[in-house]
């Protein structure tokens, strides 16, 4: 009998901190060869919105190794290119997880404690079809001041197979080092300042 109430307050707790894949998501296979760049390109939502919309993505090169992306924020495009020598922390979730927007003021916070070092926050935002009047609501309810990209299949795939984690949970964050490569794989929310702790390993 004790062993099953651990076992239920175990499983509370984790729900509590992240949410798994919603029920309606499309199962989706990561490529099969992780090696061979490939680039994938969808077409942006023509909006005047504060939500970035991913233009595409290019299979990671190797292990570990950032998948490239590009996306369209305001009319022009910016690219993770453009990113190298900073660190870029990649904060996957979704309209519908509780945790993940409740982690929201903290990362925007962090974001503008390192505003002026060589730091990007990304929020990549699984969609599901257009999810930016979704979004847009979420940002109405809780400004952030880091860059919110709808993102997609292709990108999750990507990280799926760079990572080697099945991103069965949302949030997950990818804090990615200055050489483009994935240092660490954050699941589940967590406080600003175990954040902070991960992030600053690799901005000194």
């Amino acid at each position: 009998m004790k062993l099953l109430k651990f076992i239920f307050v175990f499983m509370i707790a984790v729900s509590l901190i992240s949410c798994g894949k919603k029920n309606t998501d499309t199962k989706t296979t990561a490529p099969d060869n992780k090696d061979q760049k490939q680039t994938t390109t969808t077409t942006p939502t023509k909006t005047e919105s504060s939500v970035a919309v991913l233009k595409s993505v290019d299979n990671s090169t190797g292990k570990n190794i950032a998948p490239l992306f590009s996306w369209t924020e305001n009319g022009v495009e910016k690219s993770t290119k453009d990113l190298k020598g900073k660190v870029l922390f990649v904060n996957f979730w979704a309209t519908w997880c509780a945790p993940c927007k409740k982690e929201m003021p903290d990362l925007s916070t962090l974001s503008e404690d390192l505003k002026n070092k060589d730091f990007k926050m990304i929020g990549m935002c699984v969609a599901e079809g257009n999810d930016i009047p979704k979004i847009e609501n979420i940002l109405k309810a809780i400004p952030v001041s880091y860059t919110i990209v709808q993102g997609n299949d292709n990108i999750v795939n990507a990280f799926k197979a760079a990572s080697g984690n099945d991103m069965q949970a949302v949030p997950t964050s990818f804090i990615i080092d200055k050489s483009g490569k994935i240092v660490e794989t954050i699941v589940g929310s967590k406080d600003k300042k175990y954040l902070t702790d991960k992030i600053n390993q690799y901005l000194n």
